[in-house]
């Protein structure tokens, strides 16, 4: 596995738009997890939401700077 450079700044403001758009597409109280594990050397980052499940057919779009999606 290769070694990813990263700006702390950027990498914290992934993870924060992750948590906020799974607190914002989720049922209200539902339950928001965010898991961070080592495996192999890498850093994995993981959220988990009980929000609406992400289309395939949204894939194309969602890669593109500022695009959101309602569901």
């Amino acid at each position: 596995m290769g070694y990813l450079i990263a700006d702390s700044v950027q990498m914290v403001q992934v993870v924060r738009n992750l948590i906020e758009n799974a607190l914002k597409y989720s049922p209200k109280d539902s339950l928001v997890e965010l898991l961070i594990s080592i495996k192999d050397g890498a850093v994995l980052i993981e959220v988990a939401d009980r929000g609406a499940v992400y289309q395939r057919a949204m894939n194309s779009k969602s890669l593109k700077p500022f695009t959101e999606h309602r569901v």
